[in-house]
């Protein structure tokens, strides 16, 4: 459950642009881990989650 907490995280401090020089994730990672999201969330949230990282 950290991952997953880390990598919301991570997402929306990148659409706020606030990734620090050092926290750069690749961007094929970056798919995996938001795949593993849309895998994991309830259902209920998955149709904002996937408005949100459009």
């Amino acid at each position: 459950m950290i991952n997953l907490r880390t990598s919301l995280d991570y997402i929306a401090r990148k659409e706020l642009n606030e990734i620090k020089e050092n926290e750069i994730i690749p961007e094929r990672d970056l798919l995996d881990r938001i795949e593993l999201l849309k895998q994991a969330l309830p259902s209920e949230v998955l149709g904002s989650f996937e408005r949100f990282i459009k």
